[in-house]
């Protein structure tokens, strides 16, 4: 282009605007697609939250209340013994603990073998109860679970009976902490010694079991757990009970990761 002295370049206006309101319809739509899909996210996040706590306290009340019959069922079974005693004297004692450890499921689940009407009165009674989930109460003895209290410490001795002419060795207060067993307090550190290898060897033998059956059932736990042993185990939970005691299960010294 050809410019004359004294005069300024002018730049080429494009007349042709087609396509503008296509672009920024295109932008527009954009921006409401992201913005929509932002609500979505948000309002999804939010409601699984709600569900989550909405199932949380329902759980929590659930809990609260298999505590409640649990307790309700404790209470009636000490009340039944109590009047079973002076019916049926001592040899009411097993029929009374079958009260409460009778394991108990609400609602009911179906039975086997019951007649049309009684599973339907089953089904209603658990409709009625509007649990909105399922409660199990199982109540177990303490005399039938493994005390591990048993592998570190000694049991300490019952004190003398009132009027017993002899002295008993070792007695202690049965309220006050039992001590450890590579420290004890008794006179006879031997015979401590002793018992606790008892305790430890009796305990090697029913993990022995529980880990048996537990392979016999569960594939995975056998590949998992290939190389554990009661033995090993035992160890670990002394080495991690006892602070005198310095290898653990496997041989090793428990500083090195304690």
């Amino acid at each position: 282009m050809k410019i004359l002295s004294g005069q300024t370049a002018k730049p080429k206006v494009l007349g042709n605007e087609r396509g503008v309101a296509m672009m920024m319809a295109m932008i527009t739509m954009l921006l409401m697609t992201i913005l929509a899909a932002e609500l979505v996210y948000e309002t999804t996040v939010y409601n699984n939250i709600v569900f989550r706590q909405v199932d949380q306290l329902r759980a929590k009340m659930l809990a609260r209340s298999g505590l409640r019959l649990a307790l309700l069922q404790v209470r009636a079974a000490k009340k039944a013994g109590t009047k079973a005693k002076g019916l049926l004297g001592d040899s009411a004692g097993s029929l009374v603990d079958q009260l409460w450890q009778t394991p108990l499921i609400l609602p009911p689940p179906a039975i086997p073998g019951v007649s049309g009407m009684e599973a339907e009165g089953l089904t209603k009674f658990g409709k009625d109860l509007s649990l909105g989930g399922t409660i199990g109460i199982n109540i177990t003895g303490e005399n039938s679970r493994l005390s591990l209290n048993q592998l570190v410490w000694n049991k300490p001795a019952e004190p003398a009976k009132p009027g017993s002419t002899g002295t008993q060795t070792g007695a202690t207060n049965p309220s006050a902490q039992p001590p450890l067993a590579t420290t004890p307090a008794a006179s006879n550190p031997q015979q401590q010694t002793e018992q606790l290898k008892q305790s430890r060897e009796a305990m090697i033998k029913v993990v022995d079991q529980l880990l048996q059956r537990k392979r016999e059932t569960d594939e995975k736990f056998n590949q998992r757990a290939y190389g554990l042993t009661s033995q090993i185990l035992i160890g670990n939970l002394v080495a991690w009970m006892d602070p005198q005691t310095e290898m653990d299960g496997e041989g090793r010294d428990k500083k090195d990761y304690y």
